[in-house]
């Protein structure tokens, strides 16, 4: 669950230096609407509730909970791919 926050972070870094979703998208092969309801939604709601004391499984379910387009499984089916092309980018 480490790598969800390390992709939190490196998400943040490449928008913040003016990297498109659209970029990230098709780098990644996942739909830009998955990824946007990631880093809108997902990641910055489970960093908080993991900060905050949350056990990281029970922090996962509940963020997943906030979108639709997004599931526990498929998330982390690929995470370790996402994870490494995101650190490519």
């Amino acid at each position: 669950m480490d790598r969800l926050l390390s992709l939190y972070e490196r998400m943040k870094k490449l928008r913040e230096s003016g990297v498109r979703m659209k970029d990230i998208s098709e780098e990644t092969d996942i739909a830009s609407s998955v990824l946007s309801s990631l880093y809108s939604s997902v990641l910055p709601m489970y960093v908080n509730l993991v900060s905050g004391g949350e056990e990281q499984e029970a922090a996962l379910d509940k963020a997943l909970q906030q979108v639709n387009n997004v599931s526990k499984r498929k998330l982390l089916g690929c995470l370790d791919t996402l994870y490494d092309k995101v650190n490519h980018i």
